[in-house]
């Protein structure tokens, strides 16, 4: 079984009260950060392109872009590190637990940097503790100050942190695989 088929099923076996809380509790928290054309970076299934209006998806993983578009969704093929887009296109890119899996973010976050339109808005989401051990594909841990450094390295303003499915808390991060700190970020 390939690694992209092997990714799209773990996607799919999501339990009923994991589709619950991500569409009635995390995506509207994350939606309110996020801010006119919007692009979803590893998009997965299109949970969020199907939630928020104005809003596109894209993958690597074939399986996944066809399942979105299979429903409907606006969701596109995407080479690693190259996104299928003119300059200046978005005003908002989500990476929703996307950068812990790349042992290499900066041509990603460049790649996004040049689709931002100037003073676009960037949204990092990535894994407290518990959820960094669930994924054996998981590369690199983030937490603030590492999330932090990496903004400032490839020309991007960090502007605030929240945390899901509550507050930022430690015993949480340890507790929950669902536990995770965004990152708000500007491009300069």
């Amino acid at each position: 079984m390939s690694d992209h088929l092997q990714y799209f099923d773990y996607l799919r076996q999501r339990s009923v009260l994991g589709n619950i809380y991500r569409r009635f509790w995390l995506h509207p928290k994350v939606s309110r950060y996020l801010v006119g054309k919007t692009l979803d970076v590893g998009c997965g299934l299109g949970g969020m392109v199907q939630y928020r209006p104005n809003t596109v998806g894209v993958d690597i993983n074939p399986y996944n872009v066809k399942y979105g578009t299979d429903h409907g969704l606006n969701i596109l093929l995407m080479v690693e590190d190259q996104l299928p887009f003119e300059n200046a296109q978005f005003d908002c890119v989500l990476l929703d637990n996307v950068l812990e899996h790349l042992a290499k973010p900066k041509p990603l976050l460049h790649e996004i940097k040049r689709i931002l339109v100037p003073g676009g808005r960037l949204v990092i989401g990535v894994p407290g503790l518990l959820g960094m051990k669930a994924d054996e594909d998981h590369k690199v841990f983030y937490g603030e100050i590492e999330l932090e450094a990496l903004a400032k390295q490839v020309d991007f303003e960090p502007i605030e942190f929240f945390y899901t499915p509550l507050w930022r808390s430690i015993l949480l991060s340890n507790l929950l695989r669902q536990y995770c700190t965004y990152s708000i970020w500007r491009a300069s």
